[in-house]
Formats: structure tokens, C-alpha cells, sequence
């Protein structure tokens, strides 16, 4: 092997290595990474709530309703005492 081939390849090797590290701090920061995380984890959690907060406020108003709203409401129509489509 020529001294030529040898620092060449030492060379390659050399850019192999500083590419990666630079793709490591700038391309693929794991900081950037558990900071885009937690956004999306903080946004489902916030969705979670509001939609359980909906669906409080929901059972609250469906529980005010008598027989006759419920099956209305359910798309029935009321009929004496039955409910039907």
C-alpha cells in the first residue's frame, strides 16, 4: 500500500466522522427531539381535557332530560309512552 492510498483513506475516514458528528448536533439533535416530544405530548394531553371537560358538560345537560327529550334527542319522537323511530 502506497503512503498515498493511506492518507487518503485516513482522510475519508476522517470526513465519514465529522459528517456524522455533524448530522448528530445538527440534523438529529436528541434535545430537539424530547423538545418536539413534549410539545406533542402536551398538546394530546390538553385535547384529552378539553374533550373530558365536553363530555362533563354533556352528561350534566342529558341528565336534566325527561323521558320524552331523551328519546327526541336520541332522533325517536314520542309516542304515549313509547319511544320509537
Amino acid at each position: 500500500m502506497s503512503l498515498n492510498t493511506i492518507l487518503g483513506t485516513i482522510a475519508g475516514a476522517a470526513i465519514v466522522l465529522l459528517l456524522g458528528g455533524i448530522y448528530d448536533v445538527v440534523i438529529d439533535d436528541p434535545a430537539v427531539r424530547r423538545t418536539e416530544r413534549a410539545l406533542v405530548q402536551a398538546e394530546a394531553r390538553e385535547r384529552a381535557l378539553d374533550l373530558i371537560e365536553q363530555r362533563s358538560k354533556d352528561n350534566a345537560e342529558i341528565s336534566t332530560f325527561d323521558l320524552q327529550r331523551f328519546c327526541r334527542e336520541l332522533g325517536g319522537r314520542w309516542v304515549q309512552s313509547d319511544c320509537v323511530d
